[in-house]
């Protein structure tokens, strides 16, 4: 077999293998892990404020307080997460503030994970996750909560969007079509209390969540291999066809030249 021909053959062996092999079926454009707490308190004795911002990384831990006369705060949150297989993700977190003041608190801690993906395929998807919330107790004097919110969406549609107070254990399963998304899981505690507060006042508040977030393949109607394998094998026999064609045409004008 000439070299043109195995050249012809290598070319619709390229020309046969599935485009979509060169793309991975599952990316991640870009992930934020965020950790971000403040504590104040304010009294006769003066005014105390702190706060701390920690971001990316697999572990993340932040803690701050302050503390004025006998007036203290504290605020804590955490985040053990893994993005390493874009098949399955992971994550558990921790918010809480605590504080006790004859004044005034500002307290926050909130927890964050976020991850921009992009799918070349059709993915179906599994959520799975234990949220705890020490709910909503807001009063004259304070605004106190303690909250989780799961989302998924990609542009301007929503997949799932769930926001509580409360504890909760969430399941969410579907298909996603090719496309970008954005998942999002936080947990937040905020606590602000108005002087006077008399007695003291004191509390806590606090949200956790604990989830993991799968991907896997969905079926799709395609070419059987063997089907693919004679398609090439159709073409090549095609080419060589030709060729041979070609080539007793060709000696078939030279004897007619040699011999009029």
């Amino acid at each position: 077999m000439g070299t043109r021909v195995l050249k012809l053959m290598g070319t619709v062996m390229l020309l046969a293998w599935p485009m979509r092999a060169a793309a991975d079926p599952i990316s991640i454009i870009a992930a934020t892990r965020r950790l971000a707490v403040l504590a104040k308190v304010t009294d006769a004795n003066g005014s105390d404020r702190h706060t701390l911002i920690q971001e990316q990384g697999d572990a993340l831990t932040a803690a701050t307080s302050a503390t004025t006369g006998s007036s203290n705060a504290s605020s804590v949150a955490t985040l053990v997460s893994n993005i390493s297989d874009p098949t399955h993700f992971t994550g558990r977190a921790t918010a809480d503030v605590t504080f006790a003041t004859i004044g005034s608190a500002d307290l926050s801690a909130s927890s964050d994970f976020a991850v921009d993906f992009r799918l070349e395929e059709s993915q179906s998807f599994m959520f799975g996750s234990t949220f705890v919330g020490s709910g909503q107790h807001d009063t004259g004097s304070t605004i106190s909560r303690a909250s989780w919110t799961a989302s998924l969406s990609s542009g301007w549609t929503t997949v799932f969007n769930d926001v509580s107070s409360d504890s909760a254990i969430v399941r969410k399963t579907g298909v996603l079509l090719p496309g970008n998304y954005h998942l999002l899981v936080e947990a937040a505690a905020l606590r602000l209390t108005f002087p006077p507060t008399l007695p003291p006042a004191s509390g806590a508040e606090g949200a956790t969540f604990d989830f993991t977030f799968d991907l896997a393949p969905v079926a799709v109607a395609a070419t059987p291999e063997p089907a693919t394998l004679t398609l090439v094998g159709t073409a090549a026999l095609g080419i060589i066809g030709t060729t041979r064609r070609r080539r007793r045409s060709e000696s078939a004008e030279i004897g007619r030249a040699t011999n009029p």
